[in-house]
């Protein structure tokens, strides 16, 4: 990495064939030595095929070249967040402006300048180039023009607001708290009684066939209908201090702040009708492995993939059932009567525990711990293992896993190793992105 008085900036250059990263390269090292009046010392990128043509020319020039261990994105973690800044800033330029894909570049090109200069290597995803050295970078700003960012495809004869350049900002609010009237429909024949969601559904399914976003064909036998559903949004407005949010309650006091998905489980057994069912004491019976086959298949493997969804959402505050729901969601292409056995055990445990969740409090040990755990040959199927692990910030937990090892281990010990290595590499990235705050 080119380090130039301790500053960051980026370049993008647009491709259409990853053949071209060598001439692309050639010019961004000519920009350097005659804009920048510097030398590129060195170059990180991953060890796609294409980068591998740079090597004679980094020879020729004297450049030292680098790349991340296999499977390590983290050790891009600069890069990585720095692209996906890009690319959903200019995704949601073209939303906002209703302008179709093909002016990507244009919108690429007006996201850089607000982005913050942050960046390391050199590396491609799909059709950008993004070059990012270190430089001292000038404050600048850039937008895209008013006739750029505002082009419509309406020929309609009516003289709009928009078409004489008359724009009214939106205005976007925070989201901190929801009350019972703004609360989601369950299902469509609920929504269609309330004539404030009625409206939304009409005015979103008039702009779906105003777009031409489907098109009716006849059915022929044998063909695959592909489900669809309505989603319901609440427009939310500030309302103070932070209560609820996307299913998540939040109590605050001296002590610190604590979060649970206590409503997100009580709708959850409301729809899936186990309400008054007896709490487990554990979320899976103990001694008792899952296989593929072991048991008749369940008959509606709708209803266990959208409950495994639901549970997999509840993991955010519950990590005492990561291993059960990652478990479970093994068996999504054909579950069996003993794999919905599990899972509605796993909901009973959760009918009991619905309290529980996360819990923040201030400290003045900022220790960063990890904690690991490995099950050998869990899986009767593949016979991998399973690596399990959670780690502390300050006595806080931040993050936790549990997923199984993409190796076979042949021994318990091995398993422990590579669940020790999913750690580390979890502790390094936090690490490394600590130094960056």
């Amino acid at each position: 990495m080119n380090q130039l008085r301790h500053q960051l900036g980026t370049n993008q250059y647009p491709m259409k064939h990853k053949s071209k990263v060598p001439s692309i390269f050639l010019k961004f090292h000519v920009f350097v030595e005659k804009q920048l009046s510097s030398k590129i010392l060195a170059l990180q990128t991953d060890w796609g095929g294409e980068f591998r043509h740079l090597l004679p020319i980094l020879e020729k020039f004297g450049i030292l070249f680098g790349h991340p261990c296999p499977y390590t994105h983290q050790q891009q973690r600069r890069f990585e967040r720095k692209h996906r800044h890009i690319i959903d800033l200019s995704l949601t330029l073209l939303a906002q402006a209703i302008m179709p894909l093909k002016f990507w570049w244009d919108a690429c090109s007006a996201s850089l300048p607000s982005c913050p200069t942050t960046g390391t290597t050199v590396l491609i995803v799909d059709n950008i180039v993004s070059i990012t050295y270190t430089h001292i970078v000038q404050p600048i700003t850039a937008t895209m023009s008013q006739s750029l960012l505002h082009t419509s495809t309406n020929i309609h004869s009516m003289q709009t607001r928009s078409k004489s350049g008359i724009y009214k900002p939106k205005v976007y609010t925070t989201v901190v708290a929801l009350l019972d009237h703004f609360q989601e429909p369950s299902s469509v024949q609920q929504a269609l009684q309330l004539p404030h969601w009625k409206m939304a559904m009409e005015v979103k399914y008039s702009t779906l066939v105003r777009n031409g976003t489907w098109q009716l064909v006849p059915k022929i036998e044998g063909m695959h209908i592909v489900q669809n559903k309505w989603i319901f949004k609440t427009e939310l407005k500030t309302l103070g201090s932070i209560s609820y949010f996307l299913g998540f309650e939040a109590f605050r006091d001296s002590s610190g702040l604590y979060l649970n998905q206590a409503k997100y489980i009580s709708n959850l057994l409301v729809k899936k009708n186990m309400v008054h069912v007896k709490p487990s004491s554990t979320p899976m019976t103990i001694g008792k492995k899952l296989a593929l086959e072991d048991s008749a298949p369940f008959p509606n493997v709708t209803l266990y993939r959208s409950t495994i969804g639901v549970l997999q959402y509840l993991t955010l505050t519950r990590s005492d059932i990561s291993f059960s729901v990652n478990k479970l969601s093994q068996f999504l292409k054909a579950p069996t009567q003993h794999h919905w056995s599990a899972c509605k055990r796993l909901l009973r445990y959760v009918s009991g525990t619905h309290t529980l969740g996360l819990s923040f409090r201030p400290t003045a040990r900022f220790t960063l711990e990890g904690f690991l755990d490995a099950d050998w040959v869990c899986n009767v199927d593949e016979r991998r293992s399973t690596t399990g692990y959670c780690v502390f910030l300050g006595g806080n937990l931040v993050t936790w896993s549990s997923c199984k090892q993409q190796v076979v281990a042949r021994s318990n010990t091995e398993s422990e190793y590579w669940a020790l290595a999913s750690v580390t590499m979890e502790l390094i990235w936090i690490k490394s992105l600590l130094d960056e705050l």
